[in-house]
């Protein structure tokens, strides 16, 4: 099933256990790809023992940076529907795809 332009499709949410690092911290990465087919954006959130994997499917009107933005902004929103007391958060992603640093930090 296509999916309409500009519109996002959330077709997967798996958590898994991972070590804990004792950082007390959130770490996300992100990776895209685009397709002839359209564009993917992957998210994956570290906290405390566990793993949270995200995907996303995006029509092919996304660029590889609209679609890097994209995972960061769905990687926060769900951090902030996490149950959870850490403040610090660091997000990792391909260098020079956003427009901003690689590495973000947020208080």
């Amino acid at each position: 099933m296509a999916t309409p332009r500009g519109q996002v499709n959330e077709n997967t949410d798996d958590t898994t256990d991972a070590r804990e690092d004792g950082i007390h911290s959130i770490q996300v990465y992100t990776d895209v790809s685009k397709s002839e087919r359209g564009v993917g954006a992957a998210v994956v959130i570290f906290k405390d023992d566990k793993i949270r994997h995200k995907k996303h499917k995006l029509d092919g009107c996304f660029s590889n940076n609209q679609a890097e933005q994209l995972a960061i902004l769905k990687a926060l929103e769900n951090i902030q529907n996490m149950d959870t007391n850490h403040k610090r958060v660091q997000i990792y992603t391909e260098p020079n795809s956003t427009g901003i640093s690689q590495k973000i930090r947020s208080h």
